[in-house]
């Protein structure tokens, strides 16, 4: 079993902090990361996993006691599942838009739709970020399958 010790992290995306902290998670023990769309929980497991490098602060891996190189054969060994997304290249409105778009809804209808979808999830002011930028939880609260016309 590997021990993930995350000493003095930060990790910016598109210059807004979502990851500042330490952590340390032993071998052999089991953990959850509970949290707010939004808030890291993604970003640290994929720092865990050996798939981004923190901006600041340093990922450790010990077995046993011993440090562990972070080479393709540690990488190996750490899984990461990622949930698939359905995003666009675009801001969080044009992706919210897309939808309504192919169903040829005018454009005011479409607006006022939109609006009313982001407010719901939380998203409002976001939408002008480019949706690639978002969090897991903020990715999936935009591509909801919301009940429209």
């Amino acid at each position: 079993m590997i021990a993930f010790h995350a000493d003095n992290i930060q990790k910016l995306f598109a210059q807004r902090l979502v990851l500042d902290l330490d952590l340390h998670f032993e071998e052999a023990q089991l953990h959850v990361i509970l949290g707010p769309n939004g808030s890291g929980k993604t970003s640290l497991l994929r720092l865990l996993a050996l798939l981004d490098e923190p901006d600041r602060g340093e990922v450790l891996l010990k077995e046993n006691g011993q440090p562990l190189t972070k080479d393709h054969n540690t990488r190996q060994r750490i899984v990461l599942v990622p949930r698939p997304d359905g995003l666009f290249n675009h801001t969080v409105s044009r992706n919210v838009a897309y939808g309504l778009k192919l169903r040829k809804l005018p454009k005011v209808q479409r607006s006022e739709l939109i609006h009313e979808a982001l407010e719901a999830v939380g998203l409002r002011h976001l939408r002008q970020a480019n949706a690639l930028t978002l969090s897991s939880g903020e990715s999936s609260a935009s591509v909801w399958p919301w009940p429209w016309p």
